[in-house]
């Protein structure tokens, strides 16, 4: 499951994958529907009961894990120069 233990993890993510990414909006427009659907429900996915599993699976589908790191998004499409 991708999961982001706080904010600074989020940027350095973001940093990394997102900002080189053509699914990543403008500042001021809609932006990418997997950093939004883990900006929502990021916390949400903590517990290991039904609704947390199935949340932590979907979240994961988009960006797994790799160890104890978030791997790169599966949606991840590198912008052209």
């Amino acid at each position: 499951m991708g999961y982001f233990s706080n904010g600074t993890e989020n940027e350095i993510y973001q940093e990394q994958w997102c900002s080189r990414c053509v699914h990543e909006g403008p500042q001021d427009g809609p932006g990418c529907p997997v950093m939004g659907i883990h900006f929502f429900y990021n916390y949400d996915q903590v517990g290991s009961t039904g609704e947390h599993m199935k949340l932590k699976d979907i979240l994961g589908t988009f960006i797994p894990r790799e160890g104890i790191r978030n791997g790169k998004c599966t949606m991840f499409v590198e912008k052209k120069a």
